[in-house]
């Protein structure tokens, strides 16, 4: 999808920083790996999303772990890895093209 792009993009610029994140299961795998570089919950679970919020914020040792995982994660990522992600999520978004305009959904 489209706004998988974004979400890569946010998550890459978030680890290069040494910043883990949290998000759902519909983020791919490949670009948040669960315990290595962000906190991986189920989709439309917002207790799950508030517990994984809770982790960074205040397990002081687990928040650590995961952003110095993020800084050599993101430092060991090569450009063939960097355009292979980003090809593979252009041709997610190609596949799941939307059967109707931005503008009809926001309008319906």
């Amino acid at each position: 999808m489209v706004g998988n792009l974004s979400v890569q993009w946010l998550v890459s610029e978030a680890n290069a920083f040494g910043a883990p994140v949290v998000v759902t299961d519909r983020v791919p795998a490949e670009v948040v790996r669960d315990g290595t570089n962000g906190i991986r919950v189920p989709f439309g679970d917002p207790e799950a999303m508030a517990e994984g919020c809770r982790i960074l914020l205040t397990d002081e040792a687990n928040s650590r772990k995961l952003s110095l995982s993020d800084l050599s994660s993101t430092r060991s990522g090569t450009w063939e890895q960097t355009t292979g992600t980003f090809n593979n999520a252009l041709a997610e978004a190609i596949r799941s093209k939307p059967t109707r305009s931005v503008t009809t959904q926001l309008t319906s």
